[in-house]
């Protein structure tokens, strides 16, 4: 993959933010030139990135096709209460 570790570290940081307020996220990765040709690959990297995730969310529909790789990842429901949610954006 072309990405560097800080560009992957800020995405991460955006998923687990959109997780933490109850929202679904779709993790993709978009084929170009020859990556094509290793979907394999491609395929157990995209899986274990989103295992990073597997204490704020659940793997969802896993969607493949011939420009892309998708996993789409649930919130885990009742990990924090909506209410502690809305009082930490508010600094109480």
């Amino acid at each position: 993959m072309r990405i560097s570790d800080h560009d992957l570290a800020v995405k991460h940081k955006k998923i687990s933010e959109f997780l933490d307020d109850g929202h679904d996220v779709y993790y993709v990765i978009v084929f170009k030139d020859r990556e094509n040709e290793m979907k394999d690959r491609i395929k157990e990297i995209l899986l274990q990135r989103a295992e990073e995730f597997k204490d704020r969310a659940t793997i969802g529909q896993i969607q493949f096709s011939s420009k892309d790789f998708r996993v789409l990842l649930k919130p885990i429901k009742g990990k924090v209460d909506d209410k502690e949610r809305i009082d930490e954006k508010q600094g109480i």
